[in-house]
């Protein structure tokens, strides 16, 4: 469960586990392939699609990933998109902090008084993506302590 914002009749709002992730089985796929792509144990991915860790899998065929499975993202050369939910969630705390630092610099100088309403927005912006990732990063937590169901 989750706080609601303090001005809403509902105290809490309760956390529903977020959708499964399905792959389609490519050639020369594995459960231990897969298992390493989608970073979960190949016995939770045999487990979660009811077959065996040698089960051999058959092109075109689906299976669902567990609770804790994280997607692959493509990312540019050089660059790191967080994957995880707890790295979703730090990046997000991280970029809040910085977005308040810097409208706690504009309203410290009279030059920088003008970008107050933008930098304001920008922190809310900040506040709402971390609270977002803090949800997410339960609900995965919960869905998976719960295997799955929820509580």
């Amino acid at each position: 469960m989750f706080p609601i914002d303090s001005s809403s009749s509902v105290r809490y709002a309760v956390a529903t586990p977020p959708p499964p992730l399905i792959v389609t089985v490519k050639p020369h796929d594995t459960v231990e392939s897969l298992a390493k792509t989608f970073q979960v144990t190949p016995e939770e991915l045999a487990r979660n699609n009811g077959i065996a860790t040698t089960t051999t899998l058959t092109e075109g065929q689906v299976l669902t990933l567990p609770t804790n499975a994280v997607q692959p993202e493509q990312t540019a050369v050089g660059t790191q998109t967080p994957q995880t939910p707890k790295q979703k969630t730090d990046a997000a705390y991280a970029a809040y902090q910085e977005a308040q630092k810097l409208l706690a610099s504009d309203r410290k100088s009279p030059a920088g008084r003008a970008d107050i309403n933008a930098d304001s927005a920008g922190v809310a912006q900040a506040k709402q993506t971390f609270d977002a990732a803090v949800q997410a990063e339960i609900a995965g937590n919960v869905a998976t302590a719960n295997a799955g169901v929820p509580s």
